[in-house]
């Protein structure tokens, strides 16, 4: 079984091998899928409220956002506002592919059809929110979003890219504008996950 995600809150183990979502009781070692809701595509990211632990995102590589306030059981669709394809871009193998804000549990990022998502409530209705972001060769090809643990509108959007003029983008007002980077010397190519230094 090949593990996507593995992740911890206080009463549960969530566990996202290819296609479905699994949890388990903490205090013992009985795993049950948790899919009630969920059909016709791959879990490819997952984000557990810390101040609600069970309330729960899961995000598909083809069909959006699902999620859950009973800790996986049942799931909803919660895609109000995603306009088009509702696919990851390039597949499901790359980080920061379903970000939260850790100071505003509400605050999530993700990226549909290679274009940036923003919710604020919760994923009762999300935004894009692309502007400065170029496409590439027509292609929108950003992958997912890292949110700076110091300052929750520092963030950088990876892409999927090869031989085009950004490697990746940047923000400093929490996605409402966007400033293509390409480090000096570099040729402009895939740049999937990032990470910031606390």
């Amino acid at each position: 079984m090949r593990i996507f995600s593995l992740i911890f809150s206080s009463s549960l183990v969530f566990i996202i091998p290819f296609a479905f979502v699994f949890a388990e009781p903490r205090q013992d070692l009985v795993w049950t899928a948790q899919n009630d809701g969920i059909s016709g595509s791959s879990i490819v990211g997952i984000a557990v409220d810390p101040s609600a632990t069970s309330t729960v995102y899961a995000l598909t590589a083809a069909s959006g956002l699902y999620k859950s306030t009973n800790g996986g059981s049942p799931w909803s669709v919660a895609n109000t506002g995603i306009s088009g394809a509702k696919n990851i871009h390039g597949g499901a193998f790359f980080g920061n592919l379903l970000t939260m804000d850790p100071n505003d549990s509400a605050t999530l990022y993700a990226a549909f059809g290679g274009r940036v998502y923003k919710t604020e409530d919760g994923a009762t209705s999300w935004t894009e929110i692309n502007e400065g972001i170029s496409d590439c060769f027509g292609v929108d090809t950003v992958v997912g979003v890292a949110i700076d643990p110091n300052d929750a509108n520092h963030l950088i959007a990876g892409r999927i890219v090869s031989t085009c003029t950004d490697s990746y983008f940047e923000s400093t007002d929490g996605g409402e504008t966007w400033n293509g980077v390409r480090p000096d010397g570099a040729i402009a190519n895939d740049s999937w996950i990032f990470a910031f230094d606390p």
